[in-house]
């Protein structure tokens, strides 16, 4: 932050010069002294690399951020979905006469490790279902 003001002085400063300057009459022209300006310029490039240095790596770190949250969201949403692709197979004689779970894990590993009496109903589920 120190630079950042440091800049805005030598801008400050450069300004005054030129409000300063003497004018050339009858024209729009005033004189200076070039060693004053280019010593003020000077000044100004000595102190900007610091501030850029520090607005790269805020933009650097940005983009850091960014790639982390991400690729949590991108763990986050293959987590979710393999929740959500979960079966549990009561099998078919569910109901108030009792059932048992034949087969509770993976949906997409249920049709070889299911109940045979039900497996047939999810075989054929599958088929009709389209993703």
């Amino acid at each position: 932050m120190e630079d950042t003001t440091k800049v805005l002085d030598l801008l400050d400063e450069l300004e005054d010069l030129l409000e300063g300057a003497t004018s050339v009459p009858l024209t729009n022209k005033i004189v200076l002294e070039t060693e004053d300006i280019f010593g003020i310029i000077k000044d100004i490039r000595l102190a900007l690399p610091d501030d850029m240095q520090q607005a790269k790596w805020i933009i650097d770190e940005r983009d850091r951020i960014l790639m982390e949250g991400k690729s949590e969201y991108e763990r986050m949403l293959r987590e979710a979905k393999k929740q959500a692709d979960f079966l549990v197979d009561v099998g078919p004689g569910a109901g108030e006469n009792g059932g048992e779970i034949c087969y509770n894990g993976p949906a997409d590993e249920a049709l070889g490790e299911s109940d045979p009496r039900s497996s047939s109903h999810m075989e054929s589920a599958s088929r009709s279902i389209t993703l």
